[in-house]
């Protein structure tokens, strides 16, 4: 990718600051960076759309706002619904709690302006977690409500296996791609080696080496090398 410019105004619809400002220090760096991008974002064991939507997902969950929304923008290009993303966003609660549901309010208002919708004012002011999660049952599509009802209603009764059990179930996400998620969640926190349970379910869930990997290169690009070092060791285990 020769004009690494050009691609990410592609990508962002305006060229970020740190890609310009990698332009105007090391035009070189940027080439390289661009090229290791489009790699890393190409369908491989995993589809484009999938990465787009983990690094959205961990990036929810370790609690980075620039990078969430910067994918936020591929979810909605690509089509997400508002039910996906608040399943994402159940995902990312059970790594880091609370102030997953909390941030995840600025994904949806970028969502929605992306959508040419109006964003509610209830969900520009939501600063608790009850506020969210009546945004989210009025954002989400009416066929999609009894699934999120059920993890909320969990959430409500403090049951906390019964809350994993209906997020990383078969809901309008498949459980394997909620499962390499969470794995993700543990490998851009650099905390791989915490991650066995997690690690069982997503290989009886049926992920393999190659979407594994694939789940690596991404999260390279937006946690840096160690959380390569992090998928490597998920793969040898």
């Amino acid at each position: 990718m020769a004009d690494g410019l050009a691609y990410f105004k592609a990508v962002y619809g305006t060229v970020p600051t740190w890609i310009s400002s990698m332009h105007e220090h090391n035009p070189r760096m940027l080439k390289h960076y661009t090229d290791l991008r489009g790699e890393a974002f190409a369908a491989g064991a995993l589809s484009s759309r999938d990465k787009d939507d983990l690094i959205m997902a961990v990036n929810v969950a370790r609690l980075y706002a620039p990078s969430m929304l910067n994918h936020v923008k591929g979810m909605v290009a690509a089509g997400a619904s508002m039910a996906e993303f608040i399943e994402y966003f159940w995902v990312a609660y059970c790594y880091q709690g609370d102030q997953a549901l909390l941030m995840s309010t600025q994904a949806l208002a970028l969502a929605l302006q992306l959508r040419g919708q109006t964003v509610p004012p209830a969900l520009l002011l939501a600063q608790d977690v009850a506020a969210v999660l009546a945004q989210y049952q009025a954002l989400t599509e009416p066929d999609q409500l009894n699934h999120l009802n059920r993890i909320i209603a969990c959430y409500q009764a403090n049951d906390r296996a019964a809350l994993e059990q209906a997020v990383f179930e078969q809901g309008l996400l498949p459980s394997k791609i909620k499962l390499l998620a969470m794995l993700g969640n543990y490998v851009v926190t650099l905390q791989a080696a915490q991650a066995s349970t997690w690690l069982a379910r997503a290989r009886a869930a049926g992920v393999s080496d190659g979407e594994l990997a694939d789940l690596g290169f991404v999260c390279l690009l937006t946690a840096g090398i160690p959380a390569w070092f992090e998928c490597c060791d998920l793969l040898a285990a």
